[in-house]
Parts: structure tokens; C-alpha cells; sequence
């Protein structure tokens, strides 16, 4: 959160649960420090119904736990990748070089591609 840091508090990590399609949060879930983001984003989905929807987490999300608590909550996921989680991003990359797929997808109106220009911005 911007501005909530002061000389006598620490920046607050604030995870939340935003439905796009209403257009309102569902909850939040405040993280002690940015790398414990991580074991927030499992707290929050325990506290909210997200069976039949599709969760999106950005990067720092893109972790087995992450995709087993979804799971278990019988929800559908759309996690980021970046190349710096080498091996995953290599996996994918050559999986939509098939030119046969990559129509088929594209065909069916599945495929989008977007291009961070600069952190938070698109």
C-alpha cells in the first residue's frame, strides 16, 4: 500500500482478493513483510468462496502450494511466469511454439499476450 509507511511503521504488504467481474474486493490479508506474500495468498483463499472461479497471481505466486490450495478449493488458476523461474518459462516457451497449437488456440480466441512496459504498468 502507497504511503502507509512513516518513521515509526513499516510499509504495509497487503494481499487481495479483487473480483474484476463486480468490481469490489472480497478480502484482504496483511503479509508482515513482502516475502511472506507467499504464505498470505493461501491464509486469504481460506477465508473466502472461490469454488468455479478462475484465480490470477502474479509471479511471486507461481508456486506448487499456490496451485494446490487453489485446487483444494476447486477453482481454476492463471499464474505468471517470467523468465527468471528458468525452467518453467522454457517448458512453456516451447510448448506454444507449435505453429498447429498456437493456430488452434488463436482460432478459439484463447491466446493473449501482454507486455509489462515498466513494474505496475502495462
Amino acid at each position: 500500500m502507497r504511503g502507509s509507511k512513516s518513521k515509526e511503521q513499516k510499509v504495509n504488504h497487503i494481499v487481495s482478493a479483487w473480483c474484476d467481474m463486480d468490481g469490489f474486493c472480497l478480502g484482504q490479508k496483511k503479509a508482515e513483510e513482502k516475502p511472506n506474500e507467499i504464505t498470505a495468498i493461501p491464509q486469504l483463499l481460506d477465508t473466502i468462496q472461490v469454488k468455479g472461479c478462475v484465480i490470477t497471481v502474479d509471479a511471486m505466486g507461481t508456486q506448487t502450494e499456490m496451485v494446490e490450495k487453489i485446487k483444494q478449493k476447486h477453482a481454476d488458476y492463471t499464474l505468471a511466469v517470467k523468465e527468471n523461474q528458468k525452467k518453467l518459462y522454457q517448458e512453456i516457451s516451447e510448448y506454444f511454439e507449435d505453429d498447429e497449437l498456437l493456430k488452434e488456440i488463436k482460432d478459439n480466441g484463447g491466446y493473449k499476450i501482454t507486455m509489462e512496459k515498466a513494474a505496475g504498468m502495462e
